[in-house]
């Protein structure tokens, strides 16, 4: 699972695994990144976050989340729902980028405005 730390300013990519109850972190630029990536994935519910590509924007990714917390059963699901989307400038900050994830009623929603590339 890929997660953002929200520990720090870094804002580092954690590429997290579980397996036989051992947790592993990796991209971690400190130790409050693998602390945060340990306590992550132990949650049942979490609101999750995205750097997507976006296509003729000024910047060519575009950081998401989920509206609400999402129960740890459907995380792997909406992590292959939401990455196989294809975004295109410009999107404002607060849009609805997808609605009603998995029947949940849960929105995925953009962090950012972004504008078209001049």
């Amino acid at each position: 699972m890929i997660i953002y730390c929200k520990r720090c300013t870094m804002g580092c990519e954690l590429k997290v695994n579980e397996s036989n109850g051992n947790i592993s972190v990796e991209g971690n630029l400190c130790k409050k990144g693998a602390a945060y990536g340990k306590e992550e994935i132990l949650k049942e519910e979490r609101v999750l976050t995205f750097k997507l590509p976006i296509k003729n924007g000024y910047f060519n990714k575009i950081h998401v989340k989920t509206s609400c917390e999402i129960s740890k059963e459907l995380w792997e699901k909406v992590y292959e729902l939401v990455y196989s989307l294809e975004l295109e400038a410009p999107i404002e900050v607060g849009e609805v980028i997808l609605e009603n994830i998995l029947g949940t009623g849960i929105k995925l929603v953009s962090e950012r405005k972004i504008d078209r590339e001049s």
